[in-house]
Parts: structure tokens; sequence; C-alpha cells
């Protein structure tokens, strides 16, 4: 058994160096946290090794339990002592894993020069400047991360996406496209040298605030790391970080929920800055008559949450079970600038889960979750407090998550490769009714298509006549799909390219 020094995570283990050592499973500094980080009686090695290969969703099902069903059970406050122990080994060992190498940290710094040098010679004399924000600034971020740049200039030609876009493909930038309608326009690329994908906005300073403050929380106690990288791996593995298309939560509102729980410990780990005496910084800006700055002597901190003695697995399991049980979604809302739980009332808030912003107090960060969502995410909670209590296994709680649509209905296969371009029709479709004229190029003049054979035609009468657009209607699945395809109804513009004949032979009009 592991003795009370284990609830605290030893100075050997938190070193200075916040990257992880490029070392050979040989190597004798790749062990477990063993007898010679703590004292104990016994090796700790025994715990259960953390698979890379995710759990099946048979062995997962047994604990998909409805919040219903676990408020009404008995939920110990702690866990006991030799579960505690044993989760805070493999916590430890999953946080060395997640741990970015300094191979990565050098590839983003070189990536984030080779942008603000790439733009500064198409656009001269403005004075750009690239600047990292997000995962791979805050010291939260993993191998894996993508990058989060924000440029900033005084030059108003900058803020056209499009023509941001345009400038980086032109430097060989792959997959680059852009979100110009979001509430912070972006550009979306992939690096191939570096092989990192990016984020890039323009002039969105509030986003470097945030940053700063996330990594001035991270700096304050050496608990607040680790607990914060697993949480946010536990939300990849189980589809819960996607506020732009999953309906559920940013990573930037995780973080504030972390945040949030440990200014609320009794005694608390973290303080609130933005509530602490503080000098204005260069940056401040005044959101809605508050200031975005905060307070940033990360020294005088230090020994802030020394007097609380939990263990980061004895937080992971509070973690779960303050959302699980203990918070009420329908009047509270989760404040870090005020460290505490404020009131729907008071907010004027009537979303199901609410979170409030630090910087901008009018914008609540839940709203990305919709009330079935929040169910989802209560679900979520209590299933993985029953896993640390019942079972202790951190493997299991991270074991990713397979939808019942996705296994009722997989994938479809990859497209079948277009043919080689010989003597070729090319149809060119357009996702609009705009501009692009509906037609098809014949290369060759000399091989025509066989003419249609005449159909009889019948008298217009009352019984046989329709009109065109219901005699469409009337049509083949098939026939009506090559007949959207020629109207220009898909919704994407690609180009089709086949043989002649092939196009010929499975045209329901000439078959």
């Amino acid at each position: 058994m592991l003795t009370h020094k284990s609830l605290i995570i030893p100075d050997s283990v938190l070193a200075l160096d916040p990257f992880k050592k490029q070392t050979s499973p040989e190597d004798p500094a790749v062990r477990e946290y063993g007898s010679s980080d703590v004292t104990s009686d016994q090796s700790t090695d025994l715990s259960p090794a953390l698979s890379e290969e995710p759990c099946s969703p048979v062995e997962d099902s047994s604990f998909n339990i409805s919040p219903i069903k676990m408020s009404s059970r008995f939920v110990p406050i702690t866990l006991e002592r030799s579960a505690e122990d044993n989760i805070n080994v493999q916590m430890l060992d999953l946080y060395e894993r997640l741990l970015p190498t300094r191979d990565s940290f050098e590839r983003r710094r070189k990536f984030v020069m080779k942008i603000e040098a790439i733009l500064n010679s198409e656009w001269q004399g403005h004075d750009i400047r690239a600047h990292l924000f997000g995962s791979s600034e805050n010291d939260l971020g993993t191998s894996t991360s993508d990058v989060d740049i924000c440029l900033t200039t005084s030059w108003p030609g900058m803020q056209c996406v499009r023509t941001l876009a345009q400038i980086l493909k032109k430097h060989g930038m792959q997959r680059v496209y852009t979100v110009p309608r979001a509430k912070v326009p972006i550009v979306k690329m992939w690096d191939p040298v570096f092989q990192l994908a990016c984020d890039m906005n323009v002039n969105n300073t509030l986003a470097l605030q945030n940053t700063r403050m996330i990594k001035t929380y991270v700096a304050i106690d050496p608990r607040v790391r680790p607990l914060a990288m697993i949480i946010k791996h536990w939300t990849r593995q189980r589809a819960l970080n996607n506020a732009a298309d999953g309906g559920t939560l940013s990573t930037y509102t995780w973080t504030c929920m972390i945040i949030n729980f440990l200014q609320m410990r009794e005694p608390p780990i973290l303080p609130v800055l933005h509530q602490m005496d503080h000098i204005k910084s260069d940056d401040n800006l005044v959101i809605n008559g508050l200031d975005t700055s905060f307070y940033t002597d990360v020294a005088s901190l230090k020994n802030f949450g020394k007097r609380n003695h939990e263990s980061i697995a004895g937080l992971l399991f509070a973690f779960f079970r303050r959302f699980a049980h203990e918070f009420d979604y329908e009047t509270q809302v989760v404040s870090v600038r005020h460290g505490r739980y404020l009131s729907k009332r008071e907010k004027g808030w009537g979303h199901l889960f609410c979170v409030e912003e630090p910087f901008n107090v009018n914008r609540n960060l839940g709203n990305s979750a919709d009330d079935a969502s929040v169910y989802g995410l209560r679900t979520e909670f209590c299933r993985a407090a029953h896993i640390l209590l019942e079972t202790a296994n951190l493997n299991l709680l991270c074991a990713k998550y397979f939808s019942a649509f996705h296994l009722l209905y997989p994938p479809p296969p990859p497209p079948l490769p277009i043919p080689a371009i010989t003597d070729t029709h090319f149809v060119y479709i357009s996702s609009r009714n705009n501009d692009k004229p509906k037609h098809v190029v014949q290369q060759n003049n000399q091989r025509r298509a066989p003419a249609e054979p005449k159909k009889r035609s019948k008298p217009t009468t009352r019984n046989n006549y329709r009109p065109q657009h219901q005699s469409l209607v009337k049509q083949q699945p098939q026939q009506q799909a090559w007949n959207n395809c020629f109207k220009g109804k898909h919704s994407s513009s690609r180009m089709y390219a086949m043989p002649r004949d092939a196009l010929y032979l499975h045209h329901p009009q000439v078959m």
C-alpha cells in the first residue's frame, strides 16, 4: 500500500521541463511510478497497464447509466484509499504519455515563424505578427494538438480571410478553407512540411488574454496541469469537445469548468485572479464595463493551495461527482471571474447549462449544448464517477466512445477511382443556381453520340397531359438523380469525368 505521501504529486515527477523526454523503453528513466518516488511497502507496478486500444462497445455498455438511476444511488464523497492510490499511478502514467515532446514544440515555433515571414513578404511594411494561443501556448497541449494562431496588424486589408487563404495556398499550404461567417472568422489549413493543422484568425486579441489567463492558473499549483490534461483527454475520447459540430462543449469551456472547480475546493487550490488587486496590462480591454486584465504575479501565489492535500485522483473523482450529482443545472452558473456559482436569475439566462465567459461576462459558453446534449453530458459524468468508484480503471474511463449510429450505419466504402481522362465528357455541376452554366464539353468532335430514337407523340389530352415538373417526380430514382446532376442540383460543386461510352451507357434516357 502507498502511504499518505502518495496523495501529493512529488516534485521529482513534476519537473521544471514541461516536455516529455524522448527515451527508449530500456532507459531506466522510463519506469512506473514506483518505490523510489513514494514511500511504499510493496511494488506499485502491479497496477493495471493502460492499453492504447479502446474497449469494445459491448464491454463498455454496462457503464452507460442514466443520471436518474445514478442519482438515486448513494455516491461516496471520496474514493477508498487503495482505489485512490491505484488511480494516482495510472493518471501519472497517462500524464507522462500526454506531455508534448520537445520536437513538437520546435515544429510549432518554426511554423509560426514561417507564417509570419510569408505574410510580411506578401504585404510588406504592415508589421504583421503571428502569435500562438490555445493549447499550444497555455501548457495544456499534446503533440497532436492543432496550432492556433492570432495575426495582429493595424492594416485593414488583412480582415478578409478569403484573401488570406489565397496567399496561404500560393505558398504550399494544403486543405485551406475559410469559415467567414463564424463569430470569429478563421482560416483552416494543413502544413505538409511541419505536419501541423492550423486555425488562424486576425486581430482577435481577446484569445491571447484567455490563453495567458489559463497559463497563469496552470502555473500556480502542480496538480492543475495533469488534472486538466487528463480531463481534456477524456473529453476527446468520449466525443465531448466539439462545440461547433457535435453540439457539446469547447475545450475552452471545459478548462473554465476545471478552474472554477479548483477555485471552489475547501480549502481552495486556485485563487480568483480577476478579483485580486493588480495593475492593468497594456492590452487591457473594457468589455461591458469590465476590465479584461487580471493578477499575473505567479511567484507570489506558488503556495496558495498548499493547505489542500487532495490528490489528482481524488480531484478527478470529485470533479465528476460535482457535475453528476451536486451541480444544479436549473439555477446555477459556473463563473471563473467570481470564483463561485452565480444564479441564472441574476444573469438573466435561461439555457440549461451555463458557463460564464471570464472576460465577456454576457457570453454563455455552455449555449453550444442543447438540453439533449446536457442530458448526455450528465450521463457521461455519472458513468465516469461510477467507473472510478467501482473499478478504479482509467483505461475503461477513457475508452473511446462508439455511438449506436456508427455501429448500425458504418461509414460508406471509399469512392471508386476516376477513369483515365481520354476521349471524355466533362460535366460541370454547380452547387448553386448562380452564374456557372450547365454544359457538356465534347472533347472529340469526330465521334458523335448516336441519335436518340424519336418517340411517338401522343395527342395532348386531359388524361395524358402532365406538366414537366410533375413528370420529373414520377421518374425512377436513377433517372431523377441524373436529371438533378445535369440541372446542377447537387449539394457540392465537383467535376465528373468519365468515358463517353460509359456516359451514354448509364444515362437512363438513352438506354
